[in-house]
C-alpha cells in the first residue's frame, strides 16, 4: 500500500505549527451482491471510504476451472458507481473490483462468478 505524507508548516506570529495529512490508498471493496437473470448479470459493492473511483476486472472462465487468481483478470471498466451490470453472453465470467484515489489503488475485492 502506497502512503504519501503531505505536511504543511505554518509560522504564525512566531508560533510554529505543523499539520500533516496522511493520504493512502483505500481499502479493498467487498462484492456483496450478485444478481443473475436470463439476460443481465449485476455485481454490487459497498462504497469504500476515500475511494474516488472503482476498477472492475473480469475475464471468462476456462473449462474445468473452479476458481480464479484475481491477478489473471483484466481491468475492463473504471466507474464511480458501486454497481455494474453486464449483458449475459452464454459464457461464465469472473469479476473483481479495486478502489482507487489520488494516493493509489487498493488490493482486489473478493472474486465472484456468474
Amino acid at each position: 500500500m502506497k502512503k504519501i505524507i503531505i505536511c504543511l508548516v505554518v509560522i504564525v506570529t512566531g508560533i510554529f505549527t505543523a499539520g500533516c495529512k496522511l493520504n493512502q490508498a483505500p481499502d479493498a471493496p467487498v462484492i456483496k451482491f450478485t444478481a443473475n437473470s436470463s439476460t443481465i448479470y449485476t455485481i454490487k459493492w459497498d462504497a469504500v471510504a476515500g475511494a474516488e473511483e472503482y476498477y472492475v476486472y473480469m475475464r471468462s472462465k476456462y473449462v474445468g476451472e473452479t476458481s480464479a487468481d484475481p491477478n489473471s483478470l483484466i481491468m475492463s471498466y473504471i466507474t464511480t458507481s458501486t454497481e455494474m451490470a453486464f449483458r449475459r453472453s452464454g459464457y461464465t465470467f469472473y469479476f473483481a473490483v479495486k478502489a482507487g484515489n489520488s494516493a493509489g489503488v487498493s488490493g482486489f475485492s473478493n472474486v465472484v462468478s456468474n
